[in-house]
C-alpha cells in the first residue's frame, strides 16, 4: 500500500510523514454525500501522521511516497477487527459457564454482558501490547520509497491542507 505525504521532521533513519488518509477511503461509500466514520472524528483525523524509515534521504517539507507492504496491513486489520470480536465471544462464553458455577447477585443476562465486556477490555490491553511489539518489526514500519517533483506531489487542495497544520518535530 502506498500512499504521498510531506516530511514535516526528520531524525536520523526516520522522517515523520503527515498524509491524507487516501487509498484506505478510496473504497469507502460514503464519500459523496457523508455519513463517514471518519467525519464523527473531525476534519483533523483524516490525516495521518507517522514515523517511516527514510530510506529515500528526504528532507523537511519534501512531498515523498510511503509504503508498508500489503500483507502487514492485513495482519494488523486482522488483529485489530477480529480478536475484540473473540475477546466479546470468549468473554460471553466464560460469562456463560461462571453462572452455572454460582447464581450472580443479578440478571444471569447482564452478567454475561458485564464478562463479555470485561473479555473486550482484556483483548484491547493485549493487542496494546502486541501492536508496541510490532511497530519495531521491519515488515510492519512504513518506508518512504522515492521523494516525488513538487509537480506530481500531493495536489494544491490537499497542499493547502497541510499548510495550516502546526509543524512537527525538527
Amino acid at each position: 500500500m502506498e500512499e504521498e505525504g510531506i516530511v514535516v521532521g526528520v531524525n536520523g533513519q526516520l522522517a515523520l510523514v503527515r498524509a491524507r488518509r487516501g487509498q484506505a477511503c478510496e473504497g469507502c461509500g460514503h464519500q459523496e454525500g457523508g455519513g463517514c466514520a471518519c467525519e464523527l472524528l473531525g476534519p483533523d483525523k483524516k490525516i495521518m501522521q507517522l514515523r517511516a524509515l527514510n530510506r529515500a534521504g528526504a528532507a523537511k517539507g519534501d512531498r515523498v511516497m510511503i509504503s508498508i507492504g500489503s500483507p502487514s496491513v492485513l495482519k494488523v486489520s486482522a488483529l485489530l477487527y477480529i480478536m475484540p470480536l473473540v475477546g466479546l465471544f470468549g468473554g460471553a462464553i466464560l460469562g456463560q459457564y461462571l453462572t452455572t458455577l454460582f447464581q450472580p447477585p443479578f440478571s444471569t443476562e447482564v452478567f454475561i454482558g458485564l464478562i463479555g465486556l470485561a473479555g473486550i477490555g482484556v483483548t484491547f490491553f493485549i493487542l496494546r501490547l502486541v501492536m508496541r511489539r510490532l511497530e519495531n518489526k521491519a515488515e510492519y514500519v512504513p518506508v518512504v520509497t522515492r521523494i516525488l517533483e513538487p509537480e506530481h506531489g500531493i495536489d494544491p487542495d490537499a497542499a493547502a491542507f497541510f499548510v495550516d497544520l502546526p509543524d512537527g518535530p525538527e
